[in-house]
Protein backbone atom coordinates (compact mmCIF):
# COMPACT_ATOMS: atom_id res chain seq x y z
CA UNK A 1 0.00 0.00 0.00
CA UNK A 2 1.54 3.20 -1.59
CA UNK A 3 -0.70 5.61 0.64
CA UNK A 4 0.51 8.68 2.14
CA UNK A 5 -1.49 10.74 4.97
CA UNK A 6 -1.87 14.52 4.02
CA UNK A 7 0.62 15.26 7.47
CA UNK A 8 2.68 13.24 10.23
CA UNK A 9 0.22 12.42 12.99
CA UNK A 10 0.13 11.83 16.77
CA UNK A 11 -1.40 8.61 18.59
CA UNK A 12 -4.35 10.48 19.18
CA UNK A 13 -4.63 11.09 15.20
CA UNK A 14 -3.83 7.92 14.51
CA UNK A 15 -6.76 6.69 16.82
CA UNK A 16 -9.42 9.13 15.40
CA UNK A 17 -8.70 8.16 11.55
CA UNK A 18 -8.50 4.56 12.62
CA UNK A 19 -12.09 4.76 14.40
CA UNK A 20 -13.79 6.31 11.59
CA UNK A 21 -12.06 4.03 8.92
CA UNK A 22 -12.93 1.22 10.64
CA UNK A 23 -16.98 2.04 10.36
CA UNK A 24 -16.81 3.50 6.66
CA UNK A 25 -14.89 0.22 5.92
CA UNK A 26 -17.80 -1.81 8.23
CA UNK A 27 -20.28 -0.07 6.96
CA UNK A 28 -19.38 -0.18 3.27
CA UNK A 29 -19.51 -4.42 3.37
CA UNK A 30 -23.06 -3.86 5.03
CA UNK A 31 -24.44 -1.94 2.08
CA UNK A 32 -24.88 1.15 4.14
CA UNK A 33 -24.09 4.46 2.87
CA UNK A 34 -21.40 6.69 4.67
CA UNK A 35 -19.85 9.82 3.76
CA UNK A 36 -16.61 10.73 5.42
CA UNK A 37 -14.66 14.91 4.48
CA UNK A 38 -11.69 13.20 5.54
CA UNK A 39 -10.04 12.66 2.71
CA UNK A 40 -7.29 10.12 4.42
CA UNK A 41 -10.11 8.50 5.86
CA UNK A 42 -11.81 7.75 1.98
CA UNK A 43 -8.33 6.86 0.68
CA UNK A 44 -7.15 4.18 2.94
CA UNK A 45 -11.19 2.77 3.34
CA UNK A 46 -10.91 2.76 -0.68
CA UNK A 47 -7.26 0.71 -0.83
CA UNK A 48 -8.84 -1.71 1.75
CA UNK A 49 -12.20 -2.47 0.07
CA UNK A 50 -10.77 -2.36 -3.85
CA UNK A 51 -7.81 -5.17 -3.32
CA UNK A 52 -8.01 -8.20 -1.14
CA UNK A 53 -6.11 -6.71 2.21
CA UNK A 54 -9.35 -7.49 4.13
CA UNK A 55 -9.36 -11.02 3.10
CA UNK A 56 -5.98 -11.86 3.80
CA UNK A 57 -6.32 -10.31 7.25
CA UNK A 58 -9.37 -11.97 8.16
CA UNK A 59 -7.61 -15.15 7.18
CA UNK A 60 -5.15 -14.59 9.47
CA UNK A 61 -6.97 -13.32 12.16
CA UNK A 62 -7.46 -15.88 14.31
CA UNK A 63 -3.55 -15.98 14.74
CA UNK A 64 -3.65 -12.93 15.79
CA UNK A 65 -2.19 -11.98 19.66
CA UNK A 66 -3.71 -8.23 19.33
CA UNK A 67 -2.32 -7.33 22.71
CA UNK A 68 1.67 -8.62 21.57
CA UNK A 69 0.60 -6.68 18.16
CA UNK A 70 -0.32 -3.84 20.01
CA UNK A 71 2.72 -3.36 21.94
CA UNK A 72 4.89 -3.82 19.38
CA UNK A 73 3.19 -0.90 17.74
CA UNK A 74 3.17 1.09 21.04
CA UNK A 75 6.50 1.48 21.17
CA UNK A 76 7.09 4.35 19.00
CA UNK A 77 9.69 3.05 16.16
CA UNK A 78 8.71 5.99 14.69
CA UNK A 79 6.09 8.98 13.99
CA UNK A 80 6.70 9.42 10.44
CA UNK A 81 4.16 9.44 7.63
CA UNK A 82 5.36 5.97 6.47
CA UNK A 83 4.27 3.69 9.20
CA UNK A 84 1.13 6.02 10.28
CA UNK A 85 -0.72 4.61 7.41
CA UNK A 86 0.61 1.10 8.80
CA UNK A 87 -0.87 1.76 12.03
CA UNK A 88 -4.18 2.96 11.11
CA UNK A 89 -4.42 -0.10 8.15
CA UNK A 90 -3.68 -2.65 11.19
CA UNK A 91 -6.22 -1.81 13.39
CA UNK A 92 -8.70 -1.46 10.56
CA UNK A 93 -8.04 -4.37 9.52
CA UNK A 94 -7.67 -6.36 12.98
CA UNK A 95 -11.13 -5.22 13.92
CA UNK A 96 -12.83 -5.47 10.74
CA UNK A 97 -11.84 -8.74 10.49
CA UNK A 98 -13.17 -9.65 13.83
CA UNK A 99 -16.74 -8.03 12.51
CA UNK A 100 -16.49 -10.90 9.28
CA UNK A 101 -15.99 -13.82 11.71
CA UNK A 102 -18.45 -12.71 14.06
CA UNK A 103 -20.91 -14.57 11.30
CA UNK A 104 -18.77 -17.99 11.13
CA UNK A 105 -19.26 -18.32 15.39
CA UNK A 106 -21.27 -21.38 15.90
CA UNK A 107 -24.42 -20.25 17.84
CA UNK A 108 -24.19 -22.51 20.52
CA UNK A 109 -25.13 -19.94 23.58
CA UNK A 110 -28.25 -20.82 25.77
CA UNK A 111 -30.63 -17.99 24.81
CA UNK A 112 -31.46 -15.62 27.67
CA UNK A 113 -35.78 -15.81 27.11
CA UNK A 114 -37.59 -13.21 29.73
CA UNK A 115 -40.26 -15.48 32.06
CA UNK A 116 -43.65 -13.93 32.09
CA UNK A 117 -43.10 -12.76 35.52
CA UNK A 118 -40.28 -10.86 34.45
CA UNK A 119 -41.98 -9.87 30.94
CA UNK A 120 -44.25 -8.11 33.44
CA UNK A 121 -41.91 -6.20 35.59
CA UNK A 122 -40.40 -5.30 32.45
CA UNK A 123 -43.91 -2.86 31.29
CA UNK A 124 -43.81 0.73 30.55
CA UNK A 125 -46.48 2.24 32.74
CA UNK A 126 -48.27 5.36 32.72
CA UNK A 127 -49.32 6.95 35.97
CA UNK A 128 -52.16 9.24 35.81
CA UNK A 129 -53.07 11.97 38.01
CA UNK A 130 -55.78 9.90 39.62
CA UNK A 131 -53.50 7.25 40.38
CA UNK A 132 -54.54 4.90 37.78
CA UNK A 133 -51.98 2.63 36.38
CA UNK A 134 -51.93 2.44 32.40
CA UNK A 135 -49.75 -0.45 30.98
CA UNK A 136 -48.34 0.60 27.44
CA UNK A 137 -46.73 -1.60 24.59
CA UNK A 138 -45.24 -0.79 21.23
CA UNK A 139 -48.43 -2.34 19.34
CA UNK A 140 -51.62 -1.04 21.02
CA UNK A 141 -53.16 1.95 20.45
CA UNK A 142 -55.23 3.63 23.77
CA UNK A 143 -57.48 7.11 23.71
CA UNK A 144 -58.43 8.50 26.81
CA UNK A 145 -58.53 11.90 28.27
CA UNK A 146 -56.97 13.45 31.81
CA UNK A 147 -58.05 16.51 33.17
CA UNK A 148 -59.09 17.31 29.97
CA UNK A 149 -56.83 16.91 28.05
CA UNK A 150 -56.60 14.13 24.81
CA UNK A 151 -54.14 11.38 25.39
CA UNK A 152 -53.23 9.26 22.56
CA UNK A 153 -50.73 6.19 22.21
CA UNK A 154 -49.98 4.47 19.35
CA UNK A 155 -46.19 3.12 18.02
CA UNK A 156 -44.58 3.13 21.25
CA UNK A 157 -45.34 6.65 21.96
CA UNK A 158 -47.80 8.90 24.17
CA UNK A 159 -49.08 12.18 22.53
CA UNK A 160 -50.64 14.69 24.48
CA UNK A 161 -53.18 17.43 22.79
CA UNK A 162 -52.21 20.70 22.06
CA UNK A 163 -51.62 22.66 25.34
CA UNK A 164 -54.11 25.05 25.80
CA UNK A 165 -53.16 27.21 29.19
CA UNK A 166 -55.33 27.95 32.33
CA UNK A 167 -53.75 29.80 34.67
CA UNK A 168 -56.50 29.13 37.21
CA UNK A 169 -56.54 25.25 37.31
CA UNK A 170 -54.50 22.76 39.45
CA UNK A 171 -51.76 21.18 37.75
CA UNK A 172 -51.94 17.47 37.52
CA UNK A 173 -49.09 15.41 36.92
CA UNK A 174 -48.75 12.13 34.95
CA UNK A 175 -45.22 9.70 35.04
CA UNK A 176 -44.14 7.92 32.28
CA UNK A 177 -41.70 4.62 33.93
CA UNK A 178 -39.71 2.82 31.44
CA UNK A 179 -38.24 -0.08 32.85
CA UNK A 180 -34.69 -1.98 31.69
CA UNK A 181 -35.29 -3.56 28.37
CA UNK A 182 -37.27 -1.24 27.00
CA UNK A 183 -37.84 2.45 25.58
CA UNK A 184 -40.53 5.14 25.23
CA UNK A 185 -41.37 8.76 23.39
CA UNK A 186 -43.47 11.24 24.97
CA UNK A 187 -44.74 14.56 23.09
CA UNK A 188 -45.55 16.89 25.67
CA UNK A 189 -48.33 19.50 25.50
CA UNK A 190 -46.60 22.01 24.25
CA UNK A 191 -44.61 19.91 21.78
CA UNK A 192 -41.67 19.20 23.37
CA UNK A 193 -40.32 15.61 22.60
CA UNK A 194 -38.61 13.43 24.62
CA UNK A 195 -36.83 10.20 24.19
CA UNK A 196 -36.50 7.89 27.69
CA UNK A 197 -33.83 5.23 27.59
CA UNK A 198 -34.20 2.10 30.00
CA UNK A 199 -34.54 2.56 33.49
CA UNK A 200 -36.01 6.02 33.01
CA UNK A 201 -38.79 8.04 34.49
CA UNK A 202 -40.55 11.36 33.91
CA UNK A 203 -42.88 13.50 35.39
CA UNK A 204 -44.67 16.34 33.54
CA UNK A 205 -47.74 18.17 33.79
CA UNK A 206 -50.55 17.19 31.46
CA UNK A 207 -51.03 20.80 30.55
CA UNK A 208 -48.26 23.77 30.79
CA UNK A 209 -49.47 26.44 33.19
CA UNK A 210 -47.95 29.30 34.98
CA UNK A 211 -44.27 31.20 34.16
CA UNK A 212 -42.48 27.81 33.48
CA UNK A 213 -42.53 24.46 31.77
CA UNK A 214 -41.09 22.29 34.62
CA UNK A 215 -40.48 18.29 34.77
CA UNK A 216 -38.52 15.69 36.32
CA UNK A 217 -36.67 13.02 35.17
CA UNK A 218 -34.16 10.27 36.44
CA UNK A 219 -32.25 7.97 34.56
CA UNK A 220 -31.87 9.29 30.58
CA UNK A 221 -33.78 11.40 28.30
CA UNK A 222 -33.10 13.10 25.29
CA UNK A 223 -34.89 16.46 25.09
CA UNK A 224 -36.03 18.12 21.72
CA UNK A 225 -37.85 21.52 23.28
CA UNK A 226 -40.55 23.37 21.52
CA UNK A 227 -39.64 27.02 21.75
CA UNK A 228 -41.70 29.54 23.79
CA UNK A 229 -39.44 32.22 24.75
CA UNK A 230 -42.01 33.71 27.82
CA UNK A 231 -42.15 30.16 29.45
CA UNK A 232 -38.78 28.78 29.34
CA UNK A 233 -38.73 24.96 30.22
CA UNK A 234 -36.75 23.67 33.33
CA UNK A 235 -35.55 19.70 33.75
CA UNK A 236 -35.41 18.94 37.60
CA UNK A 237 -33.57 15.69 38.68
CA UNK A 238 -33.10 17.02 42.30
CA UNK A 239 -29.59 17.94 42.08
CA UNK A 240 -29.03 19.59 38.63
CA UNK A 241 -31.56 22.22 37.23
CA UNK A 242 -31.40 22.26 33.20
CA UNK A 243 -33.14 25.94 31.81
CA UNK A 244 -33.33 25.99 28.24
CA UNK A 245 -35.39 27.96 25.93
CA UNK A 246 -35.69 25.90 22.31
CA UNK A 247 -32.72 23.27 22.35
CA UNK A 248 -32.14 20.10 22.12
CA UNK A 249 -30.25 18.01 24.54
CA UNK A 250 -29.01 14.81 26.80
CA UNK A 251 -29.25 14.22 30.17
CA UNK A 252 -27.62 11.25 32.06
CA UNK A 253 -28.82 11.47 35.54
CA UNK A 254 -29.04 7.34 37.09
CA UNK A 255 -28.91 6.78 40.72
CA UNK A 256 -25.45 6.96 42.55
CA UNK A 257 -23.48 8.52 39.43
CA UNK A 258 -22.60 11.48 38.00
CA UNK A 259 -24.68 13.51 35.91
CA UNK A 260 -24.23 14.09 32.17
CA UNK A 261 -25.88 17.08 30.72
CA UNK A 262 -24.69 16.78 26.78
CA UNK A 263 -25.93 20.15 24.67
CA UNK A 264 -26.65 19.55 20.70
CA UNK A 265 -27.83 22.41 19.51
CA UNK A 266 -29.33 25.82 21.38
CA UNK A 267 -27.85 27.25 24.85
CA UNK A 268 -28.87 25.79 27.98
CA UNK A 269 -27.86 26.93 31.63
CA UNK A 270 -27.06 24.40 34.61
CA UNK A 271 -27.53 25.39 38.19
CA UNK A 272 -26.38 22.96 41.12
CA UNK A 273 -26.36 24.31 44.39
CA UNK A 274 -24.72 27.61 44.09
CA UNK A 275 -23.04 27.36 41.27
CA UNK A 276 -24.31 28.05 37.03
CA UNK A 277 -22.74 27.59 33.69
CA UNK A 278 -24.02 27.33 30.29
CA UNK A 279 -23.09 25.25 27.75
CA UNK A 280 -22.32 25.73 23.92
CA UNK A 281 -23.77 23.17 21.34
CA UNK A 282 -21.03 19.94 21.51
CA UNK A 283 -20.39 20.36 24.92
CA UNK A 284 -21.09 18.28 27.90
CA UNK A 285 -21.14 19.55 31.73
CA UNK A 286 -20.44 17.02 34.43
CA UNK A 287 -21.92 17.27 37.81
CA UNK A 288 -19.56 14.90 39.86
CA UNK A 289 -21.84 12.60 42.36
CA UNK A 290 -18.42 12.55 44.78
CA UNK A 291 -17.45 16.10 44.72
CA UNK A 292 -20.33 18.06 43.30
CA UNK A 293 -17.98 19.65 41.17
CA UNK A 294 -18.91 21.02 37.71
CA UNK A 295 -16.67 20.42 34.57
CA UNK A 296 -17.18 21.12 31.00
CA UNK A 297 -15.91 18.66 28.16
CA UNK A 298 -16.47 18.28 24.79
CA UNK A 299 -17.73 14.22 24.29
CA UNK A 300 -18.29 12.07 21.31
CA UNK A 301 -21.78 12.74 20.45
CA UNK A 302 -22.27 9.63 18.18
CA UNK A 303 -21.46 8.10 21.43
CA UNK A 304 -23.25 9.93 23.80
CA UNK A 305 -26.35 9.74 21.39
CA UNK A 306 -26.02 6.37 20.56
CA UNK A 307 -28.78 4.66 22.88
CA UNK A 308 -31.32 7.00 21.12
CA UNK A 309 -30.38 5.95 17.42
CA UNK A 310 -30.56 2.55 17.97
CA UNK A 311 -27.05 1.63 18.45
CA UNK A 312 -24.22 0.75 21.09
CA UNK A 313 -21.07 2.54 20.62
CA UNK A 314 -18.23 2.80 22.72
CA UNK A 315 -14.85 4.13 21.75
CA UNK A 316 -11.70 2.97 24.25
CA UNK A 317 -14.55 2.63 27.09
CA UNK A 318 -14.07 0.85 30.39
CA UNK A 319 -15.57 -2.51 30.49
CA UNK A 320 -17.72 -1.55 33.70
CA UNK A 321 -19.10 1.51 31.82
CA UNK A 322 -20.40 -1.12 28.79
CA UNK A 323 -21.58 -3.39 31.53
CA UNK A 324 -23.84 -1.20 32.91
CA UNK A 325 -25.48 -0.28 29.52
CA UNK A 326 -25.82 -4.06 28.65
CA UNK A 327 -27.27 -4.52 32.25
CA UNK A 328 -29.91 -1.75 32.10
CA UNK A 329 -30.72 -2.67 28.68
CA UNK A 330 -31.30 -6.59 28.47
CA UNK A 331 -32.40 -6.89 32.15
CA UNK A 332 -29.16 -9.00 33.39
CA UNK A 333 -26.65 -9.21 36.18
CA UNK A 334 -23.35 -9.47 35.46
CA UNK A 335 -20.14 -10.59 37.46
CA UNK A 336 -16.68 -10.24 36.95
CA UNK A 337 -14.37 -13.14 37.90
CA UNK A 338 -11.35 -11.06 38.32
CA UNK A 339 -11.23 -7.06 39.35
CA UNK A 340 -8.54 -6.40 36.99
CA UNK A 341 -11.23 -6.89 33.95
CA UNK A 342 -13.10 -3.82 34.79
CA UNK A 343 -10.81 -1.26 33.90
CA UNK A 344 -10.26 -2.70 30.52
CA UNK A 345 -10.67 -0.98 27.53
CA UNK A 346 -12.85 -2.11 24.71
CA UNK A 347 -14.08 -0.57 21.64
CA UNK A 348 -17.83 -2.17 20.58
CA UNK A 349 -20.35 -1.04 17.55
CA UNK A 350 -23.32 -2.97 17.08
CA UNK A 351 -27.28 -1.84 17.04
CA UNK A 352 -29.28 -2.56 20.36
CA UNK A 353 -31.86 -4.65 18.19
CA UNK A 354 -29.08 -7.30 18.23
CA UNK A 355 -29.79 -10.48 20.94
CA UNK A 356 -27.59 -10.37 23.86
CA UNK A 357 -25.58 -12.87 22.84
CA UNK A 358 -24.90 -11.09 19.93
CA UNK A 359 -23.41 -7.97 21.77
CA UNK A 360 -21.40 -10.61 24.17
CA UNK A 361 -19.71 -12.25 21.14
CA UNK A 362 -18.78 -9.09 19.61
CA UNK A 363 -17.37 -7.64 22.54
CA UNK A 364 -15.23 -10.77 23.12
CA UNK A 365 -13.62 -10.58 20.02
CA UNK A 366 -12.49 -7.18 19.76
CA UNK A 367 -10.26 -7.66 23.45
CA UNK A 368 -9.07 -10.15 26.12
CA UNK A 369 -12.25 -11.47 27.94
CA UNK A 370 -14.98 -14.55 27.60
CA UNK A 371 -17.98 -14.58 28.74
CA UNK A 372 -20.61 -17.23 29.91
CA UNK A 373 -24.39 -17.36 30.85
CA UNK A 374 -25.89 -18.30 33.34
CA UNK A 375 -29.57 -17.93 33.27
CA UNK A 376 -29.92 -13.89 33.70
CA UNK A 377 -26.34 -13.46 35.20
CA UNK A 378 -23.50 -12.58 32.87
CA UNK A 379 -19.93 -13.98 34.12
CA UNK A 380 -16.68 -12.57 32.45
CA UNK A 381 -13.61 -13.86 33.07
CA UNK A 382 -9.96 -13.89 31.12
Amino acid sequence: MQTKFSKAMKWDDIENKADETVVRVVREVLGEKFDTADPDVEHIARELLMNDTLEKEHERCGKYDYQKAFKYISRGRSRKIGWSIWAVACMVCIVVGFVFMLDKIPNNEEVVVLTEEQKAANQVVLYLGNGEKVELSDTEKLHFLENGQQIDVANGQVTYGDNVRNESQNVVYNVLSVPQCAEYHVVLADGTKVWLNSDSELKYPVSFSGETRQVFVRGEAYFEVAKDSLHPFIVRNGKVDIRVLGTSFNIRAYQDSSIYTTLVSGCVEICHADDHLFLKPGQQCEVSEITGKMTISEPDLDVVLSWKNGDFIFKNAPLTTIMEEIQRYYGVRVEYTQESLKDRKFYLYIERSKRLEEVLQKLTWTGSVKYRLEGRKVVLYE
